[in-house]
């Protein structure tokens, strides 16, 4: 299938033409000011298809952020590199591990190998896996600045770039996947929230955190649509216009399960999914978002 343009609700439009629209036509072909200034302002999340994992890309003109790193070793880690490097970037920031399963930290040792990586976060929770043990080797002997995510963190990255901790707090809950670390980002009026792979005991309890803010424009489906997540209070808590489901076709753990997609459905909230979508990336300037799917 072609390369399609989806939009939802307000467009932002980067064409000169529209923008020149409302003040007489121009016969210039350099982009005006105003779209100049759109470009460079303009923030980009890429929820990159590695098919049964997940790898999220935070751009804007100064910063590159990733959430997780992929699917496992030798099966689309190079893709997650590959298209950082098609991004232009050399340089990330920081890197988000939400919690050491290996469809989250698959691709993390090529990153790490490719790109100057500036802070690692973490959620602190240890396995023995070699991935993650090798992981954990390679940050250390690269020097690469280290610290725990928990709930009431700011991870502050300059440019108008902050991302908030929600989630995990201690102490810890029993379930690896549910001390995911969980980032909302607040860009403007537009919200993306990035929940990792949180069950509903994770859900329930930042529904319970006192001042927490989980209304989100876009939200990252929790655990790959699974239905041990998503649960009704938390979807009415976030609210969001579109929701990203990331995982990869006819995998063997049947997400996203049906029951889950009907929530969604019911609730009337945009789903994109990956395995039938492609990568999916949502640009915005702050006020107006569109949303672009790879196939």
């Amino acid at each position: 299938m072609q390369r399609r343009l989806l939009t939802l609700c307000i467009v932002l439009m980067f064409a000169v033409g529209v923008f020149a629209a409302g003040r007489g036509h121009q016969t210039t072909t350099e982009p005006s000011q105003e779209v100049e200034r759109t470009l460079r302002e303009a923030l980009t999340v890429h929820f990159i298809d590695v098919g049964q994992g997940d790898a999220i890309l935070i751009t804007n003109a100064h910063k590159a952020v990733l959430i997780d790193s992929g699917d496992v070793p030798g099966k689309n880690e190079n893709k997650v590199v590959m298209y950082i490097q098609q991004q232009g970037i050399r340089i990330l920031d920081a890197v988000i591990i939400t919690h050491p399963h290996a469809d989250h930290i698959g691709g993390i040792q090529k990153v790490l190998e490719t790109f100057e990586v500036r802070q690692v976060y973490d959620s602190g929770q240890v396995t023995t896996s070699q991935l993650y043990k090798h992981y954990l080797q390679t940050i250390k002997q690269k020097k690469i600045p280290f610290a725990l995510a928990r709930a009431g963190d700011t991870i502050a990255l300059g440019e108008g770039l902050n991302l908030q901790v929600l989630a995990p707090e201690d102490p810890l809950l029993s379930d690896l996947n549910s001390n995911s670390v969980v980032t909302r980002l607040v860009y403007g009026e537009i919200s993306f929230l990035f929940t990792g792979d949180i069950e509903k005991d994770a859900e329930d309890r930042m529904l319970k955190q006192p001042g927490t803010i989980l209304k989100s424009t876009v939200l990252k489906v929790p655990h790959h649509g699974s239905n041990t997540s998503s649960s009704v209070s938390f979807l009415k808590a976030v609210s969001p216009e579109v929701a990203i489901i990331m995982c990869g076709t006819d995998n063997d753990y049947h997400h996203p399960h049906l029951g889950t997609l009907k929530k969604y459905e019911q609730a009337k909230i945009n789903v994109f999914r990956t395995d039938l979508n492609g990568s999916v990336i949502v640009t915005t300037d702050g006020k107006q978002y569109q949303v672009k799917v790879e196939k």
